[in-house]
């Protein structure tokens, strides 16, 4: 069975060929409440804060913070919530700053 991932990040942990396209939150809110089974891979609470409450606006649906090492194989999907631009080396944001942050969310789909 193929697995769903939600990340903040669109750096991809494993080979293989994937496509990556731009989705509205309002998509990967309806994502993440159908597949209820998904991984969490967000393991800053700062983010899981503020994916947290932009889903809250949709429905139910609770992140966990769970820092975990991601395997995609072929026909898993990740969720992807992060900045549109490069944060600075080191910097760790608070939820506070984060929301301060333009942030954009992706679809990953490993396809070989």
């Amino acid at each position: 069975m193929n697995k769903i991932y939600l990340m903040n990040s669109s750096v991809m942990p494993n080979f293989g060929t994937f496509e990556y396209t731009s989705i509205q939150e309002c998509q990967a809110a309806a994502m993440l409440e159908y597949h209820a089974d998904y991984i969490s891979a967000v393991g800053h609470k700062g983010t899981v804060d503020v994916i947290n409450s932009i889903l809250e606006q949709y429905n139910n649906t609770l992140v966990t913070c769970n820092r975990l090492q991601v395997f995609i194989e072929v026909g898993d999907q990740a969720i992807i919530f992060k900045p549109v631009t490069r944060l600075k080396e080191g910097v760790v944001l608070t939820s506070k700053e984060l929301k301060q942050v333009e942030c954009e969310w992706g679809l990953s789909r490993r396809i070989k």
